[in-house]
């Protein structure tokens, strides 16, 4: 980043502190704990949303006859499952994306906390 995108987010930081009655090294920290904080959730929804996807996959998987081709339910709900299995892997798919997105975060959340404010600021 260049002076002025830095000097941009350091102005952000000093006006958000002063409408807070407090200084910029006070709200600095609040800025780096959310980016942990919003890394960790996205952790935790990718293995959510994984082990979700993970057991319907495993349950169809189960109860696959070779013969008839699946027979989970004895009342043809095979479509509801394929739609089931297929909705947790559209989302399984999302939450790998948001979660590989978020690594960075993990590891330098100081550069991630500069980042969203500048996205703020433009």
């Amino acid at each position: 980043m260049d002076e002025t995108n830095m000097q941009m987010a350091l102005d952000y930081i000093d006006k958000i502190a002063e409408k807070l009655g407090t200084t910029a090294s006070n709200v600095w920290p609040w800025f780096v704990r959310q980016q942990i904080i919003d890394a960790i959730t996205s952790a935790i929804f990718l293995v959510v949303s994984l082990s979700c996807f993970l057991s319907v996959l495993r349950f169809m998987a189960l109860h696959w006859r070779l013969d008839t081709g699946y027979s989970i339910c004895h009342n043809d709900h095979e479509p509801v499952w394929v739609l089931l299995g297929a909705f947790l892997l559209i989302i399984s798919v999302v939450s790998i994306i948001s979660g590989l997105c978020e690594i960075p975060a993990v590891f330098n959340p100081e550069y991630a906390a500069v980042k969203d404010i500048m996205s703020m600021i433009k």
